[in-house]
């Protein structure tokens, strides 16, 4: 199979790409070539140590060859091995444990988002499996752990996938070990359809601030209520002690009687809204304070730190006030997570992002991957539609693919500029192509079951469960490949203007073809 080319330039132009590209690559099992790593970034661009540690991993997993892994390199070749079931331990052991160190301070929560797809549509089985990395936790421009815990692994379980925990770090390390328990779906489940377009009203704000002193972080409880109380809307804030535990019996450890955090002199904020139909909006944020101490001859230093608290945490709060006029069911940061699983979904699944502004970026208007949101969405879509194919409306959303947990994607057509290639298209054939469209609407009359098709060229080409499969002409010989009772078998036809039935000619592993 060739490589898909990605300009690593392309839209948001940085690791959102890398790691979306790694994850298809390695799941579908296509390779790639991506240039111009990060392009878009001004620190000079190419691979960091996050994105390091994940390609390192998923090559192991799927035995890959690789070329261009090292820090900085601005441009990789990845090409996974042909097995089917991704190996957890690269060969070295049957252990239901992965463990990725970073190397650095680089978010953990990144390379999470990199490996998740593979570790639940992998085909590694129904029992849970431990995901152990070890990194930064509160990383400027990266998801938080608070965010993980609160908002994406709620939202993760609210669009049908199996449970997903995570441990919880010390915010006064620099670098931590978290520890997440992950329930890969069964061997070839899918995920179903799921809609996020309800939006109900506010019900409830939670808040979670680490803080280097209690006192300071008493100040900016008081701050944040008071900012929220300014909506002129009646709903609940919630303040959770460290044992506190949450009504849906999660465990929100160190969210706000956190321990002094004077080594890291950091201070963040998650606002969390959850509306009256149980969906999900959040908005935080990160800084650094300067210390006092380190500033003895500058006049009114303690007044600088307190203006400081007072901008930050006003700051925040009118974030999650835009968040919510923007009219959406899940914040802009979330709607770029959602977008994988919606390309792998069995169906059309809609989420709602809300209009524009904020943070929101303005991009293309292309039909290919447009629909509003953020720069990292639409690049996350572009990435989409080049390695699953998929195609998104106007509004964001996406014919899903259907993906099968364990599956094999060679099972699947890949069209000529490296795109899968989806039912819609057959009606678009090429009098080439015909006959293979022919094949396939025979097969799924005779009850072969669903499935797509891959090869291309003169001669030969394969179909898996009756799916498309190209012949380069008419008349060339040519078999295909069809589902069975569950079990794949082999069936040969004639000349491919023909319009003779698949007859049946034997059973094989389906794991072997």
């Amino acid at each position: 199979m060739s490589n898909v080319y990605l300009d690593g330039t392309t839209l948001e132009g940085g690791g959102q790409l890398v790691r979306n590209a790694l994850a298809l690559s390695s799941l579908t099992r296509t390779p790639i070539h991506i240039t111009s790593i990060r392009g878009n970034r001004s620190d000079g661009g190419g691979l960091k140590a996050q994105h390091l540690s994940a390609l390192d991993w998923l090559a192991r997993a799927t035995g890959a060859v690789v070329e261009g892994a090292h820090r900085r390199s601005k441009e990789v070749v990845f090409k996974p091995g042909d097995g089917v079931r991704v190996d957890l331990n690269g060969g070295m052991g049957g252990r239901r444990e992965v463990e990725i160190d970073v190397g650095s301070p680089g978010s953990v929560f990144l390379v999470f988002q990199a490996v998740l797809p593979v570790l639940i549509f992998g085909g590694m089985g129904e029992e849970p499996l431990t995901l152990i990395i070890r990194g930064g936790t509160t990383v400027s421009h990266s998801p938080s752990h608070a965010y993980v815990a609160q908002v994406l692994i709620p939202t993760l379980s609210r669009i049908g996938l199996p449970p997903i925990t995570v441990s919880h770090p010390n915010h006064n390390n620099l670098i931590n070990t978290v520890t997440f328990t992950i329930t890969p779906l069964p061997l070839g489940a899918s995920l179903p359809v799921f809609s996020l377009t309800d939006r109900g009203e506010v019900s409830s704000v939670d808040v979670t601030i680490v803080a280097p002193s209690e006192a300071m972080r008493r100040v900016m409880e008081g701050e944040v209520c008071g900012a929220l109380r300014e909506w002129g809307k009646e709903f609940e804030i919630r303040l959770f002690g460290e044992e506190e535990e949450r009504e849906d019996g999660s465990e929100e450890a160190e969210s706000h009687k956190n321990k002094n955090n004077n080594k890291n002199n950091i201070l963040y904020i998650l606002l969390v809204l959850h509306t009256t139909t149980s969906q999900i909006l959040a908005t935080d944020s990160l800084l650094t304070l300067p210390n006092p101490s380190k500033r003895k001859n500058v006049p009114n230093r303690h007044n600088l730190r307190a203006t400081a608290l007072t901008a930050f945490t006003t700051k925040t709060a009118k974030a999650l006030k835009r968040e919510w006029d923007r009219g959406g069911c899940v914040d802009y940061r979330m709607r770029d997570q959602l977008v994988v699983f919606q390309g792998l979904a069995s169906g059309r699944c809609r989420v709602d992002g809300g209009g524009g502004g904020g943070e929101i970026e303005d991009g293309d208007d292309d039909g290919d991957y447009d629909g509003g949101g953020s720069m990292h969405t639409k690049t996350s879509r572009w990435v989409l539609s080049q390695l699953l194919g998929v195609k998104w409306d106007g509004e964001g959303n996406c014919e899903g693919v259907g993906w099968k947990s364990g599956e094999r994607w060679r099972g699947r057509l890949v069209g000529e500029s490296g795109g899968a290639v989806g039912d819609e298209q057959v009606k678009k054939a090429t009098r080439k192509k015909v006959a293979a469209a022919v094949v396939k609407n025979k097969a799924r009359e005779k009850g072969k079951g669903r499935g797509e098709g891959w090869g291309k060229g003169k001669g030969k080409g394969r179909v898996v469960a009756g799916g498309l499969c190209t012949s380069g002409e008419e008349d060339d010989d040519y078999e295909v490949d069809y589902e069975e009772d569950g079990v794949l078998g082999r069936a040969t036809k004639g000349k491919g203007g023909g319009d003779g039935d698949c007859e049946f000619v034997e059973a094989v592993d389906a794991l072997s073809i």
